[in-house]
């Protein structure tokens, strides 16, 4: 018999983040952090320092976002 846990996704105290519509799975991992509540985050994201992203804006699997990075109302990475 196996169990699988599930881990609550790793988040930076300074960062800001709506959770209404994101993936168990998202890593926020470093400083001030921004992201809007009609952003979905996908399995997996990794958002690094300084990430804003905002608006109808949707981050597939897997996707990394760098540094000094805003976005909004767009699509990045894989939609499957």
């Amino acid at each position: 018999m196996s169990s699988s846990v599930t881990h609550p996704p790793e988040i930076h105290p300074s960062a800001v983040v709506s959770l209404a519509r994101k993936s168990d799975a998202i890593v926020i991992s470093d400083l001030i952090s921004i992201v809007g509540e009609d952003v979905v985050l996908d399995d997996r994201v990794r958002l690094q320092a300084h990430v804003v992203i905002e608006g109808r804006t949707f981050i597939g699997k897997d996707t990394v976002v760098f540094p000094f990075r805003v976005d909004r109302s767009c699509t990045a990475g894989l939609e499957i």
